[in-house]
C-alpha cells in the first residue's frame, strides 16, 4: 500500500495539467467597390438588406486542455508525454470573402471568392512523446486528429471554352489524422571532424477526407481528400555551425506525395499536384552583431511542377533555380 501511494505521489509531482478558454468576437464583410464610380454608390449594391447579408458576425469560446507527464531516464535524459485538446477557428482571408477574381500564380486559373465564405471551426486532438538526450539530440513522435466543420476548400467552377475556373467555398466537413516524427541528431559520434554537423528533419503520414456538401457546384466526388494535404511529406536538413559562431550553413531537402489541387465538377476528374523534390542551400555569415550576410540557393534539382487529372498531365511549369544574396545591417 505504501509503495502504491509513493508511486501515485511521484506521478503527480512529475505531471502537469493546464486548461484555458479564450473568447473571440469576429466581424467579416466583403463589399466590392469601384473607386472611380461617381453615379452615387460605388459599392456593388446599395440596398441595405443585401449589404447586411454580406456581413458575417460571430463570437464564441474556444477551450484548450494540456496534460503533460514527465519521466526522467526513460530511454533518454528526459522524457515527456503530452496530450492536447483544443478548439480553434480558421478565418478566411480577404481574397476568399470577396466575389472578385484573381489569377492563380501556379496554374493561371481564375479563382473567385465569395462573401458567403465563413470561418472553419476545428477540434484538435494530439498525443506527443518527446525524448531529450544529454547530448542535445531530440526525438519526437506524434499522433494527431482534426475534426473540421465548414472547411474552406477550392472547387472547380463553370467556365467558358478551355478556361480553368475555381471557386472558394465552405465544404460541409473534413477529418484529418496521422502520425509525425521529428528528430535532431549531432554527428559528433562519427568523430571530431563532424562535431559541428547535425541532421534534423520530420516525416508525416496522414489521411484526410472532406465531404463537399450542398454548396459545391456539382462536384465529381462528394468525398475526397482535402486540398493541399499529402499522404506523405518528408524533409531533412544537414546543418553546420562554426566553433566561433560566425558561420552557419544548411542543406535542406523536401518532398511531398501527390496532393489535391482542386476538386473537379460534372464528372471531370480531380486535379492533383505531383510529387516535387526540392533541394535548397543557405549560408549565413555573422560578421558583427549588426552586419549579416545571407546566401541562398533554391531548387537546386531544377524540378518542374506538374498537375495531373486522372493520370493525364494537364499543366506543367518549371519554376527554375533561384539564387539570392542578402546583406543586412541593423542600427
Amino acid at each position: 500500500m505504501r509503495k502504491n501511494l509513493l508511486a501515485a505521489c511521484t506521478l503527480f509531482i512529475l505531471s502537469s495539467l493546464a486548461a484555458g478558454v479564450r473568447w473571440e468576437d469576429y466581424k467579416q464583410a466583403g463589399l466590392p467597390w469601384d473607386p472611380i464610380e461617381f453615379t452615387g454608390c460605388p459599392l456593388s449594391t446599395c440596398d441595405a438588406d443585401e449589404l447586411a447579408s454580406q456581413v458575417f458576425t460571430d463570437d464564441d469560446y474556444y477551450p484548450s486542455l494540456a496534460v503533460t507527464y514527465m519521466r526522467p531516464g526513460f530511454w533518454a535524459e528526459d522524457f515527456q508525454l503530452r496530450f492536447n485538446y483544443s478548439e480553434t477557428v480558421v478565418r478566411p482571408d480577404l481574397r476568399e470573402i470577396t466575389p472578385s477574381s484573381y489569377i492563380d500564380p501556379l496554374t493561371d486559373a481564375i479563382v473567385s471568392g465569395s462573401p458567403n465564405v465563413t470561418p472553419s471551426t476545428v477540434e484538435n486532438w494530439d498525443l506527443r512523446a518527446e525524448w531529450f538526450f544529454e547530448s542535445g539530440d531530440t526525438f519526437t513522435m506524434s499522433l494527431f486528429y482534426k475534426d473540421i466543420t465548414d472547411p474552406i476548400e477550392m472547387f472547380q467552377s463553370a467556365a467558358f471554352e478551355e478556361a480553368l475556373s475555381m471557386q472558394i467555398i465552405n465544404a460541409e466537413s473534413a477529418e484529418v489524422y496521422g502520425m509525425e516524427f521529428e528528430w535532431l541528431k549531432n554527428l559528433g559520434f562519427l568523430g571530431n571532424t563532424f562535431s559541428n554537423f547535425f541532421v534534423a528533419g520530420n516525416a508525416t503520414v496522414l489521411d484526410s477526407e472532406i465531404v463537399a456538401g450542398d454548396k459545391a457546384d456539382a462536384p465529381t466526388n462528394e468525398k475526397r481528400p482535402m486540398a493541399g494535404a499529402s499522404d506523405f511529406a518528408f524533409n531533412a536538413q544537414l546543418g553546420w555551425d562554426s566553433d566561433d559562431g560566425m558561420h552557419s550553413a544548411m542543406l535542406i531537402y523536401n518532398v511531398f506525395d501527390e496532393r489535391l489541387l482542386f476538386g473537379g465538377r460534372l464528372g471531370q476528374p480531380d486535379a492533383y499536384e505531383q510529387p516535387f523534390n526540392s533541394l535548397d542551400f543557405t549560408y549565413f555569415f555573422y560578421a558583427t552583431d549588426q552586419f549579416t550576410v545571407k546566401l541562398k540557393a533554391q531548387n537546386l534539382l531544377d524540378e518542374a511542377i506538374s498537375i495531373e487529372q486522372d493520370g493525364v498531365e494537364t499543366f506543367t511549369v518549371s519554376p527554375g533555380q533561384g539564387f539570392s544574396l542578402d546583406l543586412r545591417y541593423q542600427f
